[in-house]
């Protein structure tokens, strides 16, 4: 799916241009793990499924504020939730 302006998309994800690609990678993994498309599927690609699903205002994005980690722990961060789940 061709996009020619992202404005649209930055305005349905807080936090900038990162934390919209983060987002839309986090749905994209829940897709290509077996999670079921919340629209109607276009193409088999989990990326532009879950960039049709931000624009259609399918899922939301929560952005969490998390402590710096502990040495040798991996960070955390925001992740793509399912709207009525």
């Amino acid at each position: 799916m061709p996009i020619d302006n992202i404005t649209g998309l930055r305005e349905k994800v807080p936090g900038g241009k990162y934390a919209l690609a983060r987002a839309i990678a986090a749905r994209a993994q829940q897709l290509q793990n077996g999670a079921l498309p919340l629209t109607q599927v276009k193409t088999p690609n989990p990326i532009s499924v879950a960039i049709d699903e931000v624009l259609q205002g399918k899922i939301s994005f929560e952005i969490k504020d998390s402590p710096a980690p502990a040495p040798g722990e991996t960070p955390g961060g925001e992740g793509a939730t399912e709207e009525g789940a």
